[in-house]
């Protein structure tokens, strides 16, 4: 497999995981809890709405069966949904999801005061469970779930010690103790089971979530390591031509914009085959790494040395004029002169012929420009080498 298709393989599979990672991580993640705080407003809006519907008919049934103490109940609960309502935009989730959960265990826990044991105060309980496990943890929800049976078990105690008696007694009603226990199981085994069961799969649901995240975690290392080597230099460990010609490409744009001119060094190694064969490929590898921390050192951080191709480099020199480049050119090729490379028991000593070319305003690509650097190391070459031609 050639180094162009390797190249254009390693591009494809970034793109893709970059896509992946990124549908994971806003589509699931960020859209979930969007979705969440959307439902709970929603709920909030239900829930008032009923409060306004229901309120004065519970009122004027109040009023009919002479219980006014009760009126003072309803406005009050009334004014909290209305100020929940009011204020669904500004207060906290928890906040929110807390005060709706106390509503209707105030309201479960007066009708369990006034009317006893009835099938209409499951609702309330049932809908705290709901709430719990649709918008709370698992804990949260059992703890609520304690929180009811508690409840129910203190109004049986109080029922069979004749503590206290009923405001209103329905039509049918039997406040024993045998029938608060029958009552409490089924509402445990009719009515909490399954909601516990629907906070079970919620917490099931954030467990995934957790996974999931440490999955797209992993994905987006995994990206990074894989650009890092698609765009590194094994040996050397520069940026290669890949991320020279994505490097080049960036600042030729900038060019045509904004006439931002820059300078282009090729830059090659005089006699490295010699090194080679006189010292082996080991020793051509040490003064390859040499040579590349040399040029490294000699750039500023915003601008990039890459190696092209085996004994070839290019360095790209942002905003430089020509006699500028042509400075820095020659402190580069002086530099590599004076280094000595250790291998073994000798010092290898090499130099280097460099092309400098200016981008012009005819230039198409970036290619123009690299390909006259390219044919200035050629004369540099012809010229003697361990020279600058420009």
């Amino acid at each position: 497999m050639t180094k162009l298709k390797r190249s254009y393989l390693a591009s494809t599979l970034i793109e893709k995981l970059t896509w992946v990672r990124k549908k994971l991580n806003i589509s699931f993640i960020l859209d979930k809890k969007k979705y969440r705080h959307s439902l709970l407003n929603f709920t909030i809006s239900f829930y008032f709405l009923a409060f306004l519907i229901t309120t004065p008919i519970s009122l004027l049934r109040a009023i009919d069966i002479n219980w006014h103490s009760i009126n003072y109940v309803h406005i009050a609960l009334l004014v909290v949904i209305t100020f929940l309502q009011a204020h669904k935009n500004k207060l906290s989730y928890h906040v929110k999801v807390s005060t709706l959960i106390l509503i209707f265990y105030s309201i479960g826990i007066i009708a369990d005061y006034s009317l006893g044991m009835t099938l209409g105060n499951y609702l309330y309980f049932s809908i705290c469970i709901l709430l719990a496990a649709t918008f709370l943890s698992l804990k949260s929800t059992l703890l609520i779930l304690l929180a009811i049976v508690f409840t129910q078990i203190l109004f049986m105690g109080l029922t069979f010690f004749e503590i206290i008696t009923f405001k209103v007694s329905p039509l049918v009603q039997v406040n024993n103790i045998h029938f608060w226990g029958t009552h409490i199981t089924a509402f445990i085994t009719l009515i909490a089971s399954p909601l516990i069961a629907l906070g079970w799969l919620n917490k099931s649901l954030k467990s995934s979530e957790h996974s999931l995240k440490i999955a797209n975690e992993n994905l987006e290392d995994a990206q990074k390591k894989l650009i890092h080597l698609a765009q590194t230099d094994e040996l050397t460990s520069l940026p290669n031509k890949r991320a020279l010609l994505s490097y080049s490409e960036l600042e030729f744009n900038k060019f045509k914009r904004h006439q931002n001119s820059f300078s282009v060094l090729m830059i090659d190694i005089d006699f490295f085959k010699h090194v080679n064969d006189t010292y082996g490929h080991d020793a051509g590898d040490l003064v390859l790494k040499s040579v590349a921390n040399v040029l490294a050192k000699q750039i500023r951080d915003y601008e990039i040395v890459a190696r092209n191709g085996g004994e070839e480099f290019v360095i790209i020199l942002q905003e430089q004029d020509k006699n500028k480049s042509i400075k820095i050119a020659e402190r580069i090729r002086l530099a590599v002169e004076k280094t000595n490379t250790q291998y073994q028991q000798t010092n290898i000593k090499v130099t280097v012929s460099i092309g400098l070319a200016q981008v012009s305003i005819d230039d198409i690509s970036f290619e123009d420009s690299l390909k006259r650097a390219d044919n200035n190391v050629y004369k540099a070459k012809e010229s003697g080498r361990n020279i600058v031609i420009i």
